[in-house]
């Protein structure tokens, strides 16, 4: 390819491939060839001939291996990675952050993105709420239940009416804790 300008017989199908990542630079820089200044120009030229070239190794290496003996293949030990080097800074000076503006998301796509995803996780919470037993079937209706116990402990009183303001109290004994510690020395 280098010396002929021309793809081996055998790689033609490459042929296809790199006119098709002409024609997306080009579109990602002109929209049109005739956008494209002269060095632009050369640039796409470059970068499609080391692409080439690099493609070419790549299918040959394919085909016999990376290695030979004990060493690397010789077009890929000499030649693809300095042509992908070039190729990199290449693509860079173009502008390889470049996209079609058709692919871009605007504000208005993404927040209602967003919308949807959230719609959905409120929907899933409404799911498992309407699945988990309610208060009242758990006997919050009955004395004793779940309402009880939140009326005595807003008076802060236990179930026997007693005040529990004191077991509040940083550094109070915790009710039950002795019994534990007598009843661990028994055993």
């Amino acid at each position: 390819m280098v010396r002929t300008g021309e793809l081996p017989e055998n790689r033609r199908y490459l042929r296809d491939y790199l006119t098709s990542i002409r024609r997306g630079l080009i579109a990602d820089l002109g929209p049109e060839e005739k956008d494209l200044s002269a060095a632009e120009l050369v640039l796409v030229d470059r970068v499609i001939a080391k692409l080439g070239v690099l493609r070419c190794i790549e299918e040959h290496v394919r085909e016999t291996g990376v290695l030979r003996g004990e060493f690397l293949a010789p077009g890929l030990a000499k030649y693809w990675l300095p042509i992908s080097n070039s190729l990199r800074q290449d693509l860079l000076a173009l502008g390889v952050e470049r996209r079609d503006v058709k692919d871009r998301h605007n504000l208005g796509q993404y927040l209602e993105v967003k919308a949807q995803e959230k719609r959905h996780r409120t929907e899933e919470g409404m799911k498992v709420a309407r699945e988990c037993p309610r208060l009242d079937d758990l006997g919050g209706r009955e004395p004793g239940g779940w309402q009880g116990a939140t009326e005595q402990n807003n008076g802060l009183q236990d179930s026997e009416g007693a005040e529990t303001a004191s077991a509040l109290a940083p550094g109070a004994p915790i009710a039950g804790a002795a019994d534990d510690e007598t009843h661990r020395e028994k055993e």
